[in-house]
């Protein structure tokens, strides 16, 4: 039964539950009949409603939900039931558990967090909804996922709004509801943006993995930006003149390699004899690295090297393929521990002129507060692939 004019009730009833929903109608019409409730209409709803259920206990836990903002209810028993006083809003559903273990879950979900916590929690939701939307202006204007990012910015502002009003109104309830929902979505928009920035070049940098270091992250960004064009416009001459901090990948010395703890990893058994120092027309000096690889990968990766903080760094180098490849699935690759395998640099051997040839790779790294690099040379499957002039630079 549903004491107030101009709602419609359903009710479920589950094992010791009740689900009972309202829904406002719409006011009736002098000289007009309706089929759709047999419950009194008016031109005016009313301001509170009063249900009563059957078979409900006076120890039952009840709650009403509109708009994801909860209130717990305290049942008073009249004839025929429990009764259950309450707000009438625009559309509503009122729980009812008599399961003390229903009851005592459900009651410790809604019990209300103190004015204090509440207005913290919103203060965090605005001053996250402030840094992604100082990140997003730091990012370039058009990428895939732009406008989804946009979206929910938007959103995100519109209830951290309502959260606001409905602050001045001293309503905690539903400043807490929209500050919860505020912050999920922050939390999405958070993994967006990190997955867009690492799509957007082969930019890597220790500052891309949180919101408030994308900052950071974009300043880099323009002196990256200046070091890429630094190493197109002269092949080598900016790296030589710096110090190279992996002398020994110069390649000319295999037992220099071994004492520097270079580590070879393969599954084929006869590892010793897929790694070695030739002097077969090397791009500088007296001898380049070899690697002859088998059905097996084969990874050669070099020594940990410490490199000053928030720096930008080149790796450069020479690669010659002296067979041809038998499947595009026999990738050679190079990569770093910053950027790691999703940034490797890989060499194009379809081409017969090519073959035998030495082919130039660079990229460029920014480093943290505290960094270390190395690099790690794949070859996976049959070829001949040799390495050469490799080095690591701080880009001034």
């Amino acid at each position: 039964t549903l004491s107030g004019a101009g709602f419609a009730m359903t009710a479920w009833q589950a094992d010791r539950a009740w689900l009972v929903g309202l829904e406002p109608l719409p006011p009736v019409r002098a000289g007009e009949e309706t089929s759709q409730s047999r419950i009194p209409q008016s031109s005016k709803v009313p301001d509170r409603l009063q249900v009563t259920v059957p078979g409900a206990a006076e120890s039952a836990c009840a709650m009403t939900s509109n708009r994801g903002a909860l209130e717990r209810l305290t049942p008073q028993r009249v004839a025929g039931g429990c009764q259950f006083d309450f707000q009438a809003m625009d559309r509503k559903f009122l729980f009812i558990a008599s399961d003390p273990r229903v009851a005592r879950s459900i009651g410790n979900r809604l019990r209300s967090p103190s004015k204090n916590k509440i207005e913290l929690k919103l203060r965090l939701a605005q001053q996250a909804w402030d840094l992604a939307s100082a990140t997003r202006e730091l990012m370039p204007v058009s990428f895939d996922g732009a406008m989804d990012i946009d979206q929910r910015l938007d959103t995100v502002a519109s209830f951290v709004g309502r959260a606001n009003k409905r602050k001045e109104a001293s309503d905690h309830t539903a400043v807490d509801a929209n500050a919860v929902v505020a912050i999920r979505e922050l939390r999405e928009i958070n993994r967006r943006i990190t997955m867009a920035t690492r799509r957007l070049s082969s930019f890597a940098s220790p500052y891309s993995g949180a919101m408030g270091s994308m900052s950071a992250h974009w300043q880099l960004q323009q002196t990256f930006g200046e070091a890429i064009t630094r190493l197109s416009q002269s092949k080598a001459t900016q790296t030589t003149q710096q110090e190279n901090l992996l002398p020994e990948a110069a390649m000319e010395d295999l037992q220099q390699l071994q004492t520097n703890h270079w580590e070879t990893l393969t599954r084929s058994r006869n590892a010793s004899a897929l790694i070695s120092i030739t002097s077969d027309s090397p791009r500088q000096g007296v001898a380049c690295l070899r690697m002859d690889g088998a059905d097996a990968p084969l990874w050669v990766t070099s020594r940990k090297v410490p490199v000053p903080p928030r720096q930008v760094i080149s790796v450069t180098g020479y690669v010659r393929v002296m067979q041809p490849l038998r499947s595009p699935e026999h990738q050679i690759s190079i990569h770093d521990s910053i950027g790691g395998e999703d940034l490797a640099v890989e060499f194009d051997c379809d081409s017969p002129d090519k073959l035998g040839e030495w082919q130039r790779f660079a990229f460029v790294r920014a480093t943290g507060s505290n960094e270390e690099i190395s690099l790690t040379f794949l070859l996976h499957g049959p070829a001949q692939v040799d390495f050469d002039d490799v080095q690591i630079t701080i880009l001034e």
